[in-house]
């Protein structure tokens, strides 16, 4: 009776130990960190989409386009897919192979193609991607048709890679317009004025114009975007990859904000590039409002030509502020009777400034920094240019700056100049620098720095020759 027990007692251990070992070895049901069920109820992968890349491309006539795909879904599925392309009635010669090889006709009559990656896991996931043929140009001039009418038609009718230049007759008002197109990119739109200046105001609050990702704004000649009093947008705010272009004769004119960071003029986050115009009589009034005429934070502006005056900032940048990981470079034009406490003609932080050329005069501070405020970690780079005329009610006739200013070309006016050309403040009418900044003269060579010497803040003319102080 005892050995019978005793056996009793080692089978049940040993079903204990077993039960242990399987709650809690390898094969308790987990999930991968790919997804992937072990030991689970369902092992099967299973398909949730399919993305072709690219997504959106222009491939011409007569040439060629390798096309990747990528399967997602859980337990790893397979990424075998089927390629296709989806117009039944392109031309004969225009083909995708096996291996995901667009091959576009010479003779291809399509002005959009569209090409599909099938799972052959499950035939019922898929993904496409848009091909335009040809780069499309086409002009909206019916005089007989608003701008807001042919704005609407682009909306269902817009192509990738193409031109769209709209004619405008008249004057004529306008709500806020989205310059979006979804699955569609590389489009410009050229705004024109027909035979005399024509201006496009805003009727209600937001911005004239959104430009966002994949899309190009030219405000060509004769054409004014007019703002409104108590908006709470700048006329024109560009996103992320958007991008705005002004030529000469265009105009953007008249809006004052209340919003907080949002510009009076322009606001940028993606490219602005001015060839020439003018940005005019606006005004960023919130206490927390930057760039009366133009403010910049993330994004690029260029300025070729064309003249920013007459805006008015409640805090700083009258004429343009240049904000976080923003780049503003001036290779011409003119800045002048801006206002504003801090930088009224232009207030940089965090940002980068590349004077090359032009003139910045007749701007006004409250505080400091009548031509240029350079602060918070930003950069001023000085290769050419004029700086006269300006005020400010403290310090910095001409710059302020507490971060780094580089000097290669160029002349900041002081007491010591005609009076036309000399900054005024009350103390350090050149430049004031304040806390620990780094002001130098000196050259660059292949993008390397080489410092000739310091400058001090000072109310004398500042002038450099080819990296060398004119005493």
């Amino acid at each position: 009776m005892k050995n019978t027990i005793k056996i009793f007692g080692v089978i049940l251990l040993a079903a204990i130990i077993g039960f242990s070992m399987t709650a809690c070895g390898d094969d308790d049901p987990h999930t991968e960190d790919d997804g992937t069920i072990v030991n689970g109820e369902d092992n099967d992968p299973t398909v949730t989409g399919v993305t072709v890349n690219p997504s959106i491309i222009l491939v011409e006539k007569g040439e060629t386009q390798d096309f990747t795909a990528t399967v997602t879904g859980t337990n790893n599925p397979s990424q075998d897919v089927t390629w296709s392309i989806v117009e039944a009635d392109k031309h004969t010669d225009t083909t995708i192979s096996a291996a995901g090889k667009l091959s576009v006709a010479s003779g291809e009559t399509l002005k959009t193609l569209t090409v599909r990656a099938t799972s052959t896991l499950d035939s019922s996931k898929s993904g496409t991607a848009t091909v335009a043929t040809e780069k499309t140009e086409e002009t909206l001039d019916d005089d007989e048709t608003t701008l807001a009418e042919k704005l609407q038609w682009l909306k269902y009718n817009a192509l990738s890679y193409a031109t769209y230049t709209l004619e405008v007759s008249d004057d004529e008002d306008l709500t806020p317009q989205l310059l979006s197109y979804s699955g569609k990119s590389n489009i410009t739109i050229i705004l024109k004025g027909t035979d005399s200046e024509q201006t496009i105001s805003l009727t209600d609050n937001g911005a004239l114009f959104t430009v966002e990702d994949g899309v190009k704004l030219i405000l060509d000649e004769n054409i004014t975007l007019k703002g409104k009093d108590d908006n709470n947008a700048a006329v024109v705010c560009v996103i992320g990859g958007g991008e705005l272009v002004m030529n000469a004769e265009s105009k953007i004119t008249g809006n004052t904000s209340i919003g907080e960071w949002t510009g009076g003029g322009v606001k940028v986050f993606g490219i602005f590039t001015m060839n020439g115009g003018e940005i005019s009589g606006n005004k960023a009034k919130a206490t927390n409002n930057l760039g009366g005429g133009v403010y910049v934070d993330y994004g690029t502006f260029v300025m070729n030509d064309g003249k920013i005056f007459g805006n008015e900032a409640a805090n700083s940048g009258g004429g343009i502020c240049i904000g976080e990981n923003a780049t503003f470079t001036m290779n011409g034009g003119e800045i002048y009777d801006n206002t504003a406490i801090h930088g009224g003609g232009i207030n940089i932080y965090k940002g980068t400034l590349t004077m090359t050329s032009g003139k910045i005069y007749d701007n006004s501070a409250g505080e400091s920094g009548g031509g240029v405020d350079v602060s918070g970690n930003a950069t001023f780079t000085m290769n050419g240019g004029e700086i006269f005329g300006n005020s400010a009610d403290n310090c910095g006739g001409g710059v302020v700056s507490n971060t780094t200013i580089r000097i290669t070309n160029g002349t900041i006016y002081g007491s010591d100049a005609d009076d036309d050309l000399k900054n005024t403040a009350e103390y350090f009418v050149a430049l004031w620098l304040y806390d620990t900044p780094s002001a130098q003269y000196g050259t660059f060579d292949g993008g390397i720095w080489t410092s000739k010497g310091d400058l001090s803040g000072t109310s004398d003319t500042i002038k450099v020759v080819n990296g060398v102080l004119q005493q």
